[in-house]
């Protein structure tokens, strides 16, 4: 499986800010148990024999189906996954999609990481406190998006708590705290040009 990166785009089809960074490289079971770096699923090309190996997508999952099938992918043989470091892919972010939906999303990565846990649990047990970073930075992000900075803080307090020097050691996280502390604190349109400004340096 070979996945490219990608830009983010609103409603409109405009970029959101600067397309994520990133580098050609492998990416192992572990790495993908950490984060879903592949982010966008139209990004993926995935050879059939690897999909009919993996097994099909799991529709009853509330959310991750996506994340479920790249784990099954990964764990097939090392070295499995490769990223091409090039954006040819575009995401959509609009109103009420699933990946929007906090608790869906919590709920569904809880019961992939539980699948993978049954047969990998060494692995899973060795990135728990870089994953729960990860994946608190990305509801904070969710929940900044909508406008609930109360609750983004929350979940970036939980990933610094998961993992201090894990946290600490992302200076993307300290410039989010920044935003959503004056979210909070400043009128809408200064808010608006900070965003803007963030949005810019988050990939780099």
């Amino acid at each position: 499986m070979t996945y490219s990166l990608s830009e983010e785009i609103d409603v409109n089809g405009v970029p959101r800010g600067a397309p994520t960074a990133g580098k050609g490289r492998f990416v192992s079971f572990r790495d993908m148990l950490v984060e879903n770096v592949v982010r966008n699923g139209s990004a993926p090309v995935i050879r059939k024999d690897a999909l009919i190996a993996a097994g099909p997508f799991d529709e009853s999952l509330p959310s991750c189906q996506d994340f479920d099938m790249w784990l099954r992918v990964a764990r097939l043989r090392a070295s499995n996954i490769y990223a091409v470091p090039e954006v040819l892919t575009q995401y959509r972010r609009r109103p009420r999609q699933v990946s929007s939906n906090v608790p869906m999303m919590r709920e569904g990565l809880t019961e992939v990481i539980g699948r993978a846990a049954s047969v990998a649990p060494e692995d899973v047990a060795a990135t728990e406190g870089e994953r729960e970073v990860k994946a608190n930075s990305y509801y904070a992000y969710l929940s900044y998006e909508t406008g609930e900075f109360g609750n983004s803080l929350r979940y970036l307090w939980g990933g610094l708590r998961a993992s201090p020097s894990g946290f600490a050691g992302d200076v993307r996280n300290w410039l989010f705290v920044g935003a959503c502390l004056l979210g909070v604190m400043l009128p809408r349109r200064w808010h608006k040009e900070l965003d803007r400004w963030l949005r810019m340096r988050r990939a780099n």
